[in-house]
């Protein structure tokens, strides 16, 4: 038994390989986005278009999710730009570069990504939380009345999820509820 869990898990072994090797060949993409160097993560995506797909082989982090936490606001914007709807979709621990934008507060980066794929509204992170619920728990209220805006309204109803109850017992506890809506 034990054996063939060890067999099984050859492959996986075999791919984490395979995707730290082919992570080592756009790392420098990876390190521009991250230092806020647009003009050289340029450069290399023109030789590299593949590069926006490429996800960290440990954390499954995109150049999207990287460029976000660090706040580079015009880099998401250019990365949004040359990405696929599905690209935007693409979890890194369990979260969507706008869930973890939402935990930001950085409206525009948010605006940029839902005007692309507005489906990644509805797409909840490894706790079941919508991004719009992620806002509210963070404190994020500017964030969070820009996410209700626009955030499809069956989403937040109880056979959806506890997603809008969630907004509503934590708009109670932290005294916003007249304010945040």
């Amino acid at each position: 038994m034990m054996m063939d869990n060890l067999m099984d898990s050859l492959p996986l072994i075999s791919n984490l390989r395979d995707q730290r090797h082919e992570y080592s060949q756009y790392k420098p993409f990876f390190e521009a986005v991250q230092a806020g160097r647009w003009e050289t993560a340029k450069d290399i995506y023109i030789q590299h278009p593949e590069a926006v797909r490429v996800r960290h082989p440990l954390y499954g982090k995109t150049a999207l999710h990287i460029a976000v936490e660090a706040g580079h606001v015009d880099i998401v914007k250019e990365l949004v730009s040359l990405m696929d709807e599905a690209d935007l979709e693409i979890k890194s621990v369990g979260r969507t570069a706008l869930a973890i934008a939402a935990t930001k507060g950085i409206i525009e980066m948010a605006q940029c990504m839902v005007t692309r794929n507005k489906k990644l509204l509805s797409i909840p992170d490894a706790c079941n939380h919508l991004p719009i619920v992620d806002a509210y728990l963070l404190g994020q209220w500017h964030m969070a009345r820009y996410l209700y805006s626009v955030t499809p309204l069956e989403d937040l109803m109880p056979e959806k999820g506890p997603h809008g109850a969630s907004i509503i017992t934590h708009c109670f506890a932290s005294k916003e509820f007249g304010k945040s809506f």
